[in-house]
């Protein structure tokens, strides 16, 4: 779990500010450009904030030019985001922790349920129906679930 505290010093710390901006929309709710990232004031939870300043902060490492011309920059920012916030240690780590439901999981990762989602989609797209970590298999589809292999032997 990261604090969203952790993630605006990230920000602050690569030289990157974070502004409030009206975009006009509602459906925009935070832009990256030139070192600066615009946060829409409809943005309501800390938690969103997070995961909005997560990806605007990938454009920021990972991207180059503009985006609109290149839609896969977006996709590369968005799995960076995922991974950063959740990735499949996190879901290992909720699971550890007891969460049985996607709101117990998303609760104790600190994302949205939103973000969770695009998340779990992404890794299904990703890894397939499911990945392997240690001793963890971790579904996708249909649902996400988490299961612990136990090392048997004779």
């Amino acid at each position: 779990m990261m604090p969203l505290e952790w993630m605006e010093q990230q920000i602050n710390d690569n030289g990157i500010e974070i502004i409030p901006y009206d975009f006009g929309s509602q459906r925009i709710r935070a832009v990256y450009c030139d070192d600066v990232i615009g946060l829409s004031p409809l943005v309501e939870t800390d938690r969103e904030k997070k995961c909005l300043l997560a990806e605007e902060f990938a454009h920021h490492q990972l991207n180059h030019g503009n985006i609109l011309k290149d839609p896969h920059q977006e996709t590369i920012a968005r799995r960076s985001a995922h991974d950063r916030l959740i990735g499949l240690d996190g879901l290992i780590r909720a699971y550890e922790a007891g969460c049985n439901s996607f709101n117990e999981v998303a609760d104790y990762l600190d994302v949205t349920e939103e973000f969770l989602n695009e998340a779990i989609k992404e890794y299904a797209s990703r890894y397939g129906t499911h990945a392997i970590k240690g001793n963890y298999i971790i579904a996708f589809i249909p649902n996400l679930q988490i299961y612990k292999a136990e090392r048997g032997g004779n």
